[in-house]
């Protein structure tokens, strides 16, 4: 972590982190070695001056240990603990018994810490020994050796030297250890001055040598941010100074791609508003194309309503004008019987029968054009003015079938219809009558080909309090699976220059969704039928027709 925080920051303070760094170690290191090595040689001195102060000692009780006389060894007891550092002082006779003591009377007196033996290496001078040692104490053992006296020349073997006693001194490390402290904080500090003014002109020789890195580090983030005409001065060490080449060199080669590439950009934006404004009036026309379309569909289709009313027209009228002309002859024939005086009571009253059955016939006939002739006007009206208003579903579709039953009324295929009473409607009747048409004359033209009968069916019905169901549906052949996402797409068709726009389902969207703001949904089984169903509000949104 804590590596990845310095390389997180800038180089010239990363340096300056890590030459602080090694220059603080450096003079640590320093100061600790040069401690050791003056506490070592201190103690070295230390223990060669205990060395010497227990042999003066041991000679100094010689008469003490012959006599056995604590009193002949008080003086050099005293002589002894006049050093700075030694705290305690003993004499022990030949059998290891105490014959005399004395300790600093400024000090605690140690808890002497013998050893039985001595390791070896570490004899004085006259026998010395460094017996023990601890963090704060040196032990010190010297044995007192009786004088020899002179051999006689009539003796054969030569007289040794008996044991007396030990002498035993204890060496306090105080001055040892606070000698060993001043000298480590007098280095540390020299050290810390020293390493204070090295890091102070090293730091001044980092930043000028990093002026020119840090100039050319704020010209980089410039050239991020998007500026340019930027160039670099090459100065400082010589890297930096080729860095500073390299910088320009690429600005230059930055601004000539930048400069090609404004220029392509340019071109390629007029190529692009030429071709939008081709699009855009290749779309116009295209809509246009629709719009003309779109009406020529619906002209044809009320042309083709015309055209069946008409047709359907003629058979009433037709016989009105026979009967009418068969009436006519037979008061003419009654009129001449009457002038001439031949006029029988039988021929009056077959006159009269004919006349009444011929009346029955005119006013069939007539209620029949009249009947078709309303139901053409309301549909007629409603097709061409596309205006709104409240009307009753169910009675609007009957008179919608009406008028349509021309198309299928010679044909193997029948209409059945489930038409629930008393759905009212503010929406747009005539959109509505052209959504009926073209799924009849769909299912003419596509449903049922191939087919020498079939049914359609009709249903509306109420969905809760504001919603309407309308379902058209066949038993023909279906749509293939595959044609049935593309069913209102506009200008899609089977049969393509076989009569077919194309343009009959994608009215049907169109109104359905957008005029009378509902939704459709296309189910259809090959072989089994088609089902449109049309999910709508009783009262149709509020936009311009």
């Amino acid at each position: 972590m804590p590596f990845r925080l310095i390389s997180s920051i800038r180089f010239s303070r990363q340096l300056t982190i890590v030459v602080s760094a090694a220059i603080l170690g450096l003079a640590l290191f320093s100061s600790l070695a040069t401690s050791f090595e003056a506490s070592r040689r201190m103690k070295t001195y230390l223990v060669e001056q205990g060395q010497q102060i227990a042999q003066n000692l041991a000679r100094q009780s010689t008469l003490a240990l012959l006599y056995r006389s604590a009193d002949n060894a008080d003086v050099a007891l005293k002589s002894t603990l006049a050093f700075p550092d030694v705290l305690l002082v003993r004499i022990l006779d030949a059998n290891g018994k105490v014959l005399a003591t004395q300790a600093k009377p400024d000090s605690t007196q140690p808890t002497p810490q013998w050893r039985q033996s001595s390791p070896a290496g570490q004899h004085g001078p006259g026998g010395a020994i460094l017996q023990n040692e601890t963090s704060d104490e040196l032990y010190f053992a010297v044995p007192v050796l009786s004088e020899a006296s002179q051999n006689s020349p009539f003796e054969v073997e030569e007289r040794k030297q008996t044991l007396l006693g030990h002498v035993q001194v204890v060496v306090g490390k105080g001055s040892l250890n606070r000698l060993v402290f001043s000298l480590f904080v007098g280095n540390l500090l020299v050290t810390l001055a020293f390493a204070a003014i090295l890091l102070w002109l090293i730091q001044r020789v980092t930043r000028q040598l990093m002026r020119p890195l840090v100039d050319l580090s704020g010209l980089m983030r410039r050239a991020e941010n998007g500026e340019s005409n930027m160039r670099a001065v090459p100065d400082g060490p010589q890297d930096i100074a080729e860095m500073g080449v390299a910088f320009n060199k690429m600005m230059d080669v930055l601004e000539e791609r930048e400069f090609q590439l404004e220029q392509r950009v340019q071109r390629r934006t007029l190529k692009l508003e030429e071709a939008n404004a081709e699009l855009g009036a290749t779309l116009a026309t295209i809509k246009n194309m629709q719009t003309e379309l779109h009406r020529s569909e619906k002209m044809a289709a009320l042309g083709s309503l015309v055209a069946g009313v008409a047709h359907e027209l003629n058979t009433p009228i037709g016989n009105c004008v026979t009967v009418a002309s068969a009436m006519k002859d037979q008061a003419h024939s009654l009129l001449k019987d009457m002038e001439q005086g031949t006029m029988r009571r039988s021929s009056l009253e077959r006159i009269l029968h004919d006349s009444v059955e011929g009346a029955d016939m005119l006013v069939r006939n007539l209620d029949r054009a009249s009947e078709l002739i309303g139901s053409f006007k309301r549909v007629a009206v409603d097709r061409s003015s596309n205006l709104r208003r409240q009307f009753d579903l169910s009675q609007n579709l009957s008179e919608i079938l009406i008028t349509l039953e021309p198309m299928y009324k010679k044909t193997p295929f029948e209409m059945q219809c489930e038409l629930v009473d008393g759905i009212s409607m503010d929406s747009y009747p005539g959109p509505m009558g052209q959504v009926v048409t073209n799924f009849i004359s769909n299912a003419l033209a596509h449903g049922f080909e191939g087919r020498d009968r079939g049914t359609m069916r009709l249903r509306c019905s109420l969905l809760g309090d504001d919603r309407v169901e309308i379902t058209f549906s066949d038993d023909g052949i279906g749509i293939p699976e595959q044609n049935q996402a593309r069913v209102f797409d506009p200008f899609f068709t089977t049969k393509l220059g076989q009569g077919g726009s194309g343009l009959g389902m994608n009215i049907v969207y169109n109104i359905v969704t957008g005029i009378m703001g509902g939704t459709i949904e296309l189910h259809s089984v090959v072989n089994e039928g088609t089902t449109f169903r049309l999910t709508m509000p009783r009262s149709a949104p509020q936009m311009a027709i």
